[in-house]
């Protein structure tokens, strides 16, 4: 008789890949902001903007691909029933989720409430020679940031929903987490499948089977599923209500901003500027509508200049603390992690080089001829003194043999 316990309190995981680690991720805020805070100066930014056009550009394909399956992989085993060792029944959907979900919210978001509004408000980046690269990189994350809004809003993460699996061990044993390994061959059903492995469990070690372990998704390899600790934080819990409340600002704020910004853009397509002194008010019959549009442009900056800081501030302590949960597949010591931070900081250094070295060339010329001045100066100073030298002598040489000539001739030299 076959023997087992079951718990429904793991979920499969896909984790998160290397390119969307702690240090990535903190470094193109950073970038962010950088290219935010100096846009002014353009040699210093270009590296930094190209940095996160590539970066965003690459997350927005990615989670235009995960969109479409909501970052769900499915088994091939259908749903069934599996019928527990006390002759009650329950419902089996081996479901994993993909994590990067996770990561490509957050640098989708982080660059939408922050670069795409700034980009189409600010004249320094709408004069900028680059205005065709960054409208394509607008749309491109205007796509993915509807695509991970599909997914954020489709994919139900709570503790109803049906990313909580359930685990089949043998009575007494439970094992660590995260845990990795191959899942129980699959039968014709989760029924038989759970029924047949443990009826051999006089030949098996005391183990546990995930179901969940055996789903498979077009972007992972199958190996790369891990078994983790459903975390769900209750209600009474203090945390549960400050998380509560930061995302219902997220859920509302990130439509919203999406709103905000195609409205500037309107605006910004009919001539409007950011201020609203742009909108002149005239006795006319249209001055009611143009009060409207006036009114409407001076919410637009409070939104833009006063709330989108605080709630990109928000949406960053949000999604960091859903991340800091996910299991992470590179730790801060792996090249992965700080091949990024070096290269960023040898493109800083390669601006740096770039805009200070023909400066420096130039000092270097000038002490070159300086130098050179000093050496013809010496030069010309030693010459002369040569040539005085060579006079001296000829006069001494003179002198001698007219003194000479005078004591052969026995002339007075006085």
């Amino acid at each position: 008789m076959a023997a087992f316990v079951v718990f429904n309190d793991v979920e499969c995981v896909f984790s998160l890949s290397g390119q969307y680690g702690r240090a990535p991720r903190v470094l193109y805020y950073g970038l962010i902001l950088f290219v935010v805070g100096f846009r002014r100066q353009d040699w210093l930014t270009a590296g930094a903007a190209a940095a996160c056009l590539i970066y965003g550009g690459t997350t927005a394909i990615h989670a235009l691909l995960l969109a479409p399956s909501l970052a769900l992989a499915k088994s091939s085993v259908a749903d069934g029933i599996v019928t527990r060792t006390n002759g009650s029944n329950i419902f089996v959907k081996a479901l994993a989720t993909d994590l990067d979900t996770d990561a490509t919210l957050a640098i989708m978001g982080t660059g939408f409430l922050i670069v795409v509004p700034m980009a189409l408000w600010s004249a320094q980046f709408r004069h900028s020679g680059a205005v065709p690269i960054l409208v394509l990189w607008i749309v491109l994350m205007f796509v993915g940031m509807l695509c991970c809004m599909a997914v954020m809003y489709g994919v139900n993460g709570s503790g109803t929903g049906p990313l909580l699996q359930h685990r089949f061990c043998t009575p007494g044993y439970n094992e660590t987490f995260p845990f990795s390994g191959n899942p129980a061959p699959p039968a014709n059903n989760w029924n038989e499948t759970v029924w047949t492995y443990f009826a051999n469990s006089t030949l098996n070690p005391p183990s546990c089977i995930y179901p969940c372990l055996s789903a498979t998704y077009f972007l992972r390899q199958p190996g790369d599923l891990h078994v983790v600790k459903f975390v769900e934080i209750e209600a009474p819990s203090p945390l549960y209500w400050g998380m509560y409340i930061l995302a219902a600002i997220i859920w509302s704020c990130v439509p919203l901003t999406i709103i905000f910004s195609i409205t500037i853009l309107m605006l910004r397509m009919r001539g409007h500027r950011s201020t609203s002194s742009s909108i002149p008010l005239h006795s006319h019959p249209l001055s009611l509508k143009l009060r409207g549009l006036n009114y409407l442009v001076r919410v637009l900056n409070f939104y833009g200049k006063v709330l989108m800081p605080f709630v990109f501030v928000i949406f960053l302590i949000w999604v960091e603390w859903i991340l800091s949960y996910d299991l992470q597949s590179e730790e801060m010591q792996l090249v992965g992690q700080w091949a990024p931070l070096v290269g960023a900081g040898l493109v800083l250094v390669a601006a740096f080089v770039g805009k200070y070295w023909p400066r420096g060339e130039r000092m270097l010329f000038r002490l070159r001829e300086r130098r050179e001045l000093v050496i013809r100066s010496e030069m010309k100073e030693g010459m002369l003194e040569s040539l005085f030298q060579v006079w001296k002598k000829r006069n001494e040489r003179s002198a001698w043999s007219h003194v000479g000539i005078a004591l052969l001739q026995g002339d007075d030299l006085d």
